[in-house]
């Protein structure tokens, strides 16, 4: 998102220009999408393979933090929307190796409906995933939760979400002397849409 200021620069640069030589102008809209993430983190230390743990994320503030810092305010934006989605191993230390499976949730906090499936890993090894981002086909009702909430965001809200892991298998099963210790997190890829108008030379 930090490329998008100089992009800007050098057409407001090419106008000046323009307008120096004397040629007539006419206004155009310029629609200019760049994307962001955001990202929730989960801390694992479990005796059982079957475990299960939560992440809240600010969601509508840490996007609205992403744009302050690039010199953007919420009403730039015309549109927002979810691109994809991954998962990353960011600290693992083992003798041994873990393959997991199982699925991440998504729920709007003091929303009324159930969590919506967001994405499923299969036989995913711990040390392939670490520092390594793992894409992940995403499902159409945590999607459909996200891009309600950018929305909302884009309407003037600061949505709230909690971000769960199910995990069904472990292999080997962990046991209460050899736990299973990693941390990991699960980001959304996003595309925003920023409109500016634009005086260009008239054809």
């Amino acid at each position: 998102m930090k490329a998008l200021p100089k992009v800007l620069g050098l057409v407001a640069l090419f106008c000046v220009v323009i307008t120096a030589g004397g040629c007539l102008l006419e206004e155009k809209v310029v629609e200019m999408v760049f994307s962001g993430e955001t990202c929730a983190g989960f801390e694992e230390d479990h005796a059982t393979g079957d475990f299960s743990s939560e992440s809240i994320l600010a969601y509508g503030q840490e996007i609205l933090d992403i744009l302050n810092d690039n010199g953007f305010d919420r009403d730039d934006i015309a549109q927002a929307f979810v691109m994809g989605g991954s998962y990353e191993v960011t600290d693992f230390e083992h003798s041994h190796d873990w393959t997991v499976s199982g699925a991440v949730f998504v729920e709007r906090v003091g929303g009324i409906a159930d969590p919506d499936t967001l994405l499923k890993y299969t036989s995913q090894p711990l040390s392939e995933a670490l520092d390594n981002q793992i894409w992940a086909e995403l499902h159409g009702d945590g999607v459909d939760l996200l891009n309600t909430a950018l929305e909302d965001f884009l309407g003037g809200a600061l949505p709230i979400l909690r971000f769960t892991v199910e995990n069904g298998t472990t292999t080997p099963e962990p046991t209460s002397s050899d736990r299973i210790v990693f941390d990991w997190e699960t980001c959304i890829k996003l595309h925003l849409i920023y409109v500016e108008e634009f005086e260009f030379p008239d054809p």
